[in-house]
């Protein structure tokens, strides 16, 4: 399926990630890299058994941004989807946040932790800082990313 930028672009298939599941998985991030380009890529998984792989690659530097949602985006996800207890809910989002963090602590690379929600609420203050941390400059047109 195409990522919604390529969709929005009117393409079929996305022109970075198409034909990428034949790609070796310790390889990805440098076939993506290859494909785009660009020297900054954003893995979102929250899935550290499959960021541990990518830390402290020779040629790679790596800098991690831990993006904090609001709990309340996770129970409202849980409640959509099934029956779910609030409590449980909480606990995991905090194990969760607590296990990360615990990861970017003992990774040993540069990195910063960040509220999505204060960010969301105001991005031209915000964003400039998360920019910087990752050796870019801050533009006002990235706020209109899809143009």
């Amino acid at each position: 399926m195409p990522c919604t930028v390529c969709a929005s672009k009117g393409l079929r298939d996305c022109v970075i990630l198409a034909g990428i599941d034949g790609t070796e998985p310790a390889r990805a991030f440098e076939a993506i890299s290859a494909r785009n380009g660009k020297r900054v890529i954003i893995e979102n998984s929250k899935r550290l058994d499959w960021t541990r792989q990518f830390l402290n690659r020779s040629g790679r530097e790596t800098k991690i941004i831990h993006l904090i949602k609001d709990p309340r985006n996770r129970w409202a996800s849980l409640r959509r989807r099934k029956a779910a207890d609030l409590d449980t809910c909480i606990k995991d989002w905090c194990t969760e946040n607590q296990e990360i963090l615990e990861f970017v602590s003992a990774a040993g690379v540069p990195a910063m932790a960040v509220a999505y929600d204060v960010v969301a609420a105001d991005p031209e203050a915000e964003l400039p800082a998360l920019f910087e941390f990752f050796g870019s400059t801050f533009e006002r047109r990235a706020l209109k990313y899809w143009e």
